[in-house]
């Protein structure tokens, strides 16, 4: 609880950050001779993800994922555009104790743990401020699919001889709500800057499971910056 409600307070100070940076750029920003007009665009950034996520066997825990999200979208309208994304992480630790049992025998145990995410965000821009402005406010919205991967693998020796070897593996598809702010900077006809600041629910309840870790916040921030190039249509 006092974590979600600290995640609360952390998205909406970055929002107030956010608002606060542009606030003058939007009072300055120079006008477009015309409005972008609708066609296809591409867009890369440096990211920070996370994610509140539930295993198949109902283990709770948060992914990080960066430090690149791609993304292609469509705008329909000067001041609407869909967009289907792409995350990808994976990381991999090994840990190992040692010591001595009472019959002076050397102990040791190796912990590996291997994990691989992805993340598909499908999200709805849609431009607040005037559209022919060079420097635009968006608000984004829709669903996150992501998939997660772990396995753990357990093995303890005895005077270097295995004693136990315990393996194991989960996955798991979760569906997120996204919502944010997002900023662009129109630099040349086809290229923009672009930040997005982004909060993610996970819709799964944690009275579904029974081993969810119930410490962890439903409610996580994800953060990006980088370019977006359109493809102007005739």
């Amino acid at each position: 609880m006092l974590k979600a409600f600290l995640t609360r307070i952390n998205f909406v100070f970055l929002c107030c950050l956010f608002w606060l940076a542009i606030s003058p750029l939007l009072s300055v920003a120079q006008v477009m001779s015309r409005p972008e007009s609708p066609g296809l665009y591409i867009g890369l950034q440096a990211v920070n993800y996370r994610y509140a996520f539930v295993y198949k066997d109902g283990v709770g825990t948060e992914l990080a994922l960066n430090p690149v999200h791609m993304a292609v979208g469509y705008a329909l309208s000067p001041r609407l555009a869909v967009q289907l994304g792409l995350a990808v992480g994976w990381s991999k630790y090994e840990s190992t104790s040692s010591g001595t049992n009472l019959s002076g025998q050397a102990m040791r145990g190796v912990t590996s743990d291997a994990n691989r995410m992805q993340a598909i965000p499908i999200l709805v821009r849609y431009t607040i401020n005037r559209p022919e402005q060079r420097f635009q406010v968006d608000a984004l919205f829709g669903p996150t699919f992501v998939h997660a991967w772990a396995k753990s693998d357990l093995v303890e020796y005895l005077d270097e001889q295995v004693t136990k070897q315990v393996q194991r593996s989960s996955e798991g598809w979760n569906t997120l709500l996204t919502g944010g702010l997002g900023g662009r900077y129109v630099i040349r006809d086809h290229l923009q800057l672009t930040a997005d600041v982004l909060l993610n629910r996970n819709s799964r309840s944690y009275r579904q499971t029974a081993t969810i870790n119930r410490n962890e916040s439903r409610l996580t921030p994800s953060i990006g910056v980088g370019v977006q190039y359109r493809f102007r249509s005739r």
